[in-house]
Formats: C-alpha cells, sequence, structure tokens
C-alpha cells in the first residue's frame, strides 16, 4: 500500500523518513493513511513516533513526514536474541506500556500492536529505547465520520498472532485489545515463541478464541522470573475483556510489582469464599426459620381433642 523513504530536510539538514501512498485512489487506503497521520500527530510523546508534515506529490499521492528512527524493529531484534531475560523484557513492556497509556488517555487505540511495530533504538547506556509506530489501523474513539467505516463492528483488522478475541470475532474493541496485544508480546519476548501459533491465519485466531494459552514454563521450563509474573502474562491474556487488566496503569503497577496480582487474587479468592459462606449461613437460617414457621403452622392447625368425661356412677 505504501512506502517509506528516506529523505533530508531542507533547510534543517536533518533526516526524516516520508511515507508514501503508492496508488493515487481515493479509495479506504487513503483514508486509513490519513488516519494513520492523524493518530500519530494526536499523542506526541517520546515513545511514539512523531509526525511533522503532510501533504500530496505533484500526481495526487499523499503523503506525510516523521522522525527518522535508527535502529531495528523488535520482532527483528527478538529473532536475533532468541528470548529476552526478565530485566530486559520488563524495561521494553513499561515503555510499550506507557505510549499506551498516553495513546488512550488521548482518545487512541493501535488495534495492530505487535513485534514489528515497535522500533529498538539503543541510548548512550546500551540500554533499549522502544518507539510505537505504524497506526494504520487505529480507532479514534472521537472519530470523525467520514473515518467511521475504517473501524466499524463487523470488520476484522490487525495481525492474527496478537488479536484479542472480541477483535477477531470483529465485536466492538476498546482499549484491552492493545493490553491482550501486549500480554501476547510480553510471553513472546520471555519464551521467544507467541503464546498461539497454527498452520495458517484462521488456525491462529481460531486459538484466541477457543484455547487457554500455555503457562510461559511450559514454553520454555528454563524461564527465571519473579513470583506473579505467570499470573500477569495469564490475566493479560484472558478471554473476556472484563476479566483482563484493565488499563495500561494497572498493567504498569503490576510490572513493577508482579506478586501484587497474586495477593490481590488471594484477596478476591478470600472476600468470594466469605461471601460464598455468608450467602450459605443466610439460606441456612432462612430455611431453619420457614421450617419453625412451617411446625407452628401445623400445631396451630390441628383441632384440640375434646376433654373425654368421667363416666357417670349408678344412680343412687
Amino acid at each position: 500500500m505504501g512506502a517509506v523513504y528516506l529523505a533530508e530536510h531542507l533547510r534543517l539538514r536533518t533526516k526524516v523518513a516520508i511515507k508514501l501512498l503508492l496508488k493515487p485512489d481515493e479509495g479506504v487506503h487513503v483514508q486509513r493513511f490519513w488516519q494513520e497521520a492523524r493518530a500519530a500527530a494526536t499523542i506526541q510523546h517520546e515513545h511514539i513516533v512523531s509526525v511533522m508534515d503532510t501533504g500530496k506529490t505533484p500526481d495526487g499521492r499523499p503523503f506525510f513526514v516523521m522522525e527518522y528512527l535508527e535502529g531495528e524493529d523488535l520482532g527483528r531484534a527478538l529473532a536475533r536474541a532468541g528470548r529476552f531475560s526478565w530485566r530486559t523484557t520488563r524495561r521494553i513492556m513499561r515503555q510499550i506500556l506507557v505510549a499506551l497509556r498516553v495513546a488512550h488517555r488521548r482518545g487512541v487505540i493501535h488495534r495492530d500492536l505487535k513485534p514489528e511495530n515497535c522500533v529498538v533504538r539503543l541510548d548512550e547506556a546500551g540500554k533499549e529505547r522502544i518507539k510505537l509506530l505504524d497506526f494504520g489501523v487505529a480507532k479514534l474513539i472521537q472519530e470523525d465520520p467520514s473515518y467511521s467505516s475504517l473501524t466499524k463492528t463487523g470488520i476484522i483488522l490487525g495481525t492474527p498472532r496478537y488479536m484479542a478475541p472480541e477483535q477477531v470475532r470483529a465485536d466492538g474493541v476498546d482499549a484491552r485489545v492493545d493490553l491482550y496485544a501486549a500480554g501476547v508480546i510480553m510471553f513472546e519476548l520471555l519464551t521467544g515463541a507467541p503464546p498461539f501459533d497454527g498452520p495458517s491465519p484462521v488456525a491462529v485466531l481460531t486459538q484466541h478464541i477457543t484455547q487457554r494459552p500455555p503457562r510461559l514454563r511450559d514454553v520454555y521450563p528454563a524461564l527465571e522470573v519473579p513470583e506473579g509474573v505467570e499470573e500477569l502474562v495469564a490475566r493479560a491474556l484472558k478471554k473476556r475483556p472484563e476479566d483482563r487488566i484493565q488499563s495500561a496503569d494497572e498493567f504498569l503497577a503490576a510490572l513493577r510489582d508482579p506478586s501484587r496480582l497474586r495477593r490481590s487474587a488471594a484477596r478476591r479468592v478470600a472476600v468470594a469464599s466469605l461471601v460464598a459462606i455468608a450467602s450459605l449461613l443466610a439460606s441456612l437460617l432462612v430455611a431453619r426459620a420457614c421450617a419453625g414457621e412451617d411446625t407452628a403452622t401445623r400445631d396451630a392447625a390441628v383441632p384440640a381433642a375434646p376433654a373425654r368425661s368421667a363416666p357417670a356412677g349408678p344412680a343412687s
């Protein structure tokens, strides 16, 4: 659909990247192209690629200018490394989630979060620095009516390995589809493999809907992670959005202290148990009270036996 070219700003003498739509049509590709530029420009954050300008070539092909990023995408970095340690994974995931938090607060849902859409650069200390890009299928919560056909319910958009179940079913989606994709990425960074894979896109999509994800150590038995990381990833990959991690802030808090999810889960189980016990006791008390009322009612309904008179003696 498009191509990206390295260019130079003539006045500033700085490198920029120009994304150009290859055909000058006016269909859905053009709308999605402008949507990508608009979504990225809406956010403006250190972990999201910056869009500087837009325009059209003399023959009518749209383009936008964005910052030039030196580095490689996270997918290639992962393929080269095989997998990442917990420390590296946490550092990468924190930056992805910070970017998602800002995007979601600005009303932008990415909907195609994957390693290939995360550019990795090394800073002066040799630490990974992440930039999110490619908002071509992003959903703007406050959406321009002219773009509504791009994101309406019933159209499947995304990459099969990273799509949440509700996204696969083409149901209405919200920011939690990005959190599911973040869980898939975290799983892949720690184990070197995605939770779901198959011979075809349809097979992968079906697994997202029907199969429980494997545990991290089922895929990589030698994994060394703190207590609670298994629960964190499993929570991010819940099938029902309401059972999933609910926000990027919650994901970030769990990333800082993974054991808090286990403690939280234990508290929920304890509360649920207490509620169940209280409900059972209430039911027993109600049943006992009803049984007492039934007994009293039966006693009141039985007529008293007539008093027997003593037999009359012989007449005197």
